[in-house]
């Protein structure tokens, strides 16, 4: 790979715009681990390679001291033979791990020391539809608005738009094709808009989607979804990795052990001004006890995502109906985000629905409070 100069320049200058370049060259020291990576976005064998609902995410906790493994343990009541490990422990929904001791005393744990939690979040079914938001004229002034209502429409109909887009071998429309394709989108959207008729529901950016639409089944091309790797609606997951490294250059990161990603990172050779980064780096969980608490942060929060995605008023139904141990451990999870959020707004990046972007800035806000 060339160079990272230019791009981190570029990335630089965009979040001194914005007023957050202290924070990106901040010096702080992240612990990641993920949940949720199932590599990339394929149709495999007829079917998608993950479920509708699949969240990614690459993050952890932000902290300048550490607890040693014997201690962590001792702090959450854990024998010390066994190691912390979200895929034991966070079996259910978000609502089941909600009831959980352990998340209590985990969130408890980071709240007490002052640490913080980082994350990219990915809600991957949406990754995989947003470039033909992107690829249709006339939707550029509200781009977020119409992801997020596609996003809406196709996964109501999972396999019907897995057949759709299997067809035309999506991401690599043929130009031949692309009136065809646009038609067939055409569709669920019109069926989207006949079922909130039957509910005297109106959503303005749907019915301009559609015009919209209608207007690209005459376009040349279809840029952003054309000449890709038939079948492949999300390339490979390395790409958050690499998003890490080349953006906060200026952190010590270390990673939990993932031997394909090292090899991936190794032969890529990143350098910035001909230097080879070194400020990441990748460790065994088992001897890390910042990182098996990063895992188990990462775990919760794929829950919490995948919670989220939802129509608001069953979200909010479904707050409502929390009991004690469950609102103790969501305003405690909510504290610590907007904490996190407070002490550097670069914590919390997601690619994901605007709508459940939305939901998740407004829990923070009611639940988040000390």
């Amino acid at each position: 790979m060339a160079d990272i100069k230019d791009l981190y320049g570029q990335i630089s200058k965009i979040l001194e715009v914005q007023g957050y370049k202290e924070f990106l060259e901040r010096a702080e020291t992240l612990y990641y681990d993920e949940s949720g990576n199932d590599k990339h976005l394929i149709i495999k064998r007829e079917k998608l390679n993950t479920n509708y609902d699949a969240v990614f995410i690459l993050g952890g906790v932000q902290s300048e001291d550490s607890l040693s493994i014997d201690e962590l343990k001792d702090s959450l009541g854990i024998e010390r033979t066994k190691e912390l490990k979200a895929k034991n422990d966070l079996k259910g929904s978000f609502l089941d791990i909600l009831k959980k001791a352990k998340v209590t005393n985990v969130l408890t744990l980071i709240e007490k020391n002052g640490w913080h939690i980082h994350f990219n979040a990915v809600q991957i079914l949406y990754y995989g539809f947003v470039d033909i938001i992107d690829s249709i004229e006339g939707l550029d002034a509200d781009s977020y608005e119409f992801k997020a209502v596609l996003y809406d429409v196709l996964k109501t109909t999972p396999d019907a738009t897995v057949a759709h887009f299997k067809k035309y071998k999506y991401p690599n429309i043929k130009d031949a094709e692309i009136k065809d394709f646009i038609k067939g989108i055409l569709y669920f959207v019109n069926q989207s808009i006949n079922a909130d008729a039957t509910k005297s529901l109106i959503c303005p950016h749907k019915l301009f989607l559609k015009q919209c639409l209608e207007n690209a089944r005459n376009q040349k091309n279809l840029i952003f979804i054309q000449d890709e790797t038939p079948h492949e609606w999300v390339k490979d997951y390395l790409q958050f990795y690499r998003q890490e490294i080349i953006t906060f250059r200026h952190k010590t990161l270390l990673f939990d052990e993932e031997k394909q990603v090292q090899a991936r990172l190794s032969s890529e050779n990143l350098k910035y001004e001909g230097k080879a980064l070194c400020h990441y780096s990748f460790c065994d969980s088992s001897t890390n006890a910042m990182i098996q608490l990063s895992d188990y942060i990462v775990g919760i929060l794929r829950k919490y995502f995948m919670f989220l995605d939802r129509l608001q008023p069953k979200v909010d139904a479904d707050i409502d109906s929390f009991d004690k141990v469950q609102m103790k451990n969501f305003e405690l999870l909510n504290k610590i985000l907007k904490r996190s959020l407070q002490y550097n707004p670069l914590f919390i990046h997601t690619i994901m629905s605007v709508h459940c972007k939305k939901k998740m800035d407004l829990y923070i806000d009611k639940y988040g409070e000390d």
